[in-house]
């Protein structure tokens, strides 16, 4: 039971991380368009990831 809880967790934690990136592109080419530049979100966000769990 747990092995699935944890595969669970694992599975969104993943789909989050990679909407997560999706976002973090488009408002990075948005930006590049409109010249005005943002930092990488991506690397802002994920100061803590699901891996420290």
């Amino acid at each position: 039971m747990y092995y699935w809880i944890f595969c669970y967790t694992i599975h969104w934690c993943a789909k989050i991380k990679d909407e997560v990136e999706k976002l973090a592109y488009q408002l990075n080419e948005e930006a590049e368009r409109t010249e005005r530049p943002i930092r990488r979100l991506s690397k802002v966000m994920y100061s803590s990831t699901c891996a420290d769990m």
